[in-house]
């Protein structure tokens, strides 16, 4: 049992390494490999509560300075690579639009709050996707059980915010 514990088989770390969606991201910045990266952003500011606190207002959500200040995050991590994609989520917006906010970052808006959700924006990307053939790494970032669930189904990795959260510290 101790020897198995210590050493585990090629087989098990090839597998884990590959199975892990941080691994796969940083492998595509690594080569400038394709990979989409989808963020569920308000998930992502409510679990990150020490980052983005600052930035709530009581009963109206995240202002524009925290979803900025997260779009500066994100493109800090992935600005050296090309063909890394990140398209962040937001449920706002009087219309449904999008941004593209730097080379690799694009912010979505869902469009009327209550009406539109940036949850059926995501699943309506990998939908698309999907139905496109599309051979690109996706990657959802979420703690939403639901969203994720929905996510996988369509074949995208999932990462939790924990671990998306690692990569903001290296």
């Amino acid at each position: 049992d101790r020897f198995y514990k210590e050493f585990t088989s090629v087989e098990d770390v090839v597998f884990r390494k590959t199975a892990d969606p941080v691994w796969q991201l940083k492998k595509a910045l690594r080569n400038n490999s394709p990979f989409l990266l989808l963020l569920d952003s308000c998930n992502i500011m409510h679990e990150m509560k020490s980052i983005f606190s600052p930035y709530y207002k009581k009963g109206k959500g995240f202002d524009e300075n925290g979803r900025i200040h997260l779009l500066k995050l994100v493109d800090s991590i992935v600005k050296k690579s090309d063909k890394v994609a990140v398209e962040v989520y937001f449920d706002s917006g009087a219309s449904a639009s999008e941004e593209q906010w730097s080379k690799n970052v694009r912010a979505v808006y869902s469009g009327i709050p209550n009406k539109h959700s940036a949850d059926e924006r995501i699943i309506g990307e990998l939908e698309f996707d999907l139905h496109e053939c599309s051979t690109i790494p996706r990657c959802l970032v979420s703690n939403d059980r639901g969203l994720s669930k929905d996510a996988y189904e369509r074949e995208a990795h999932i990462m939790s915010v924990h671990q998306f959260s690692a990569l903001f510290f290296q």
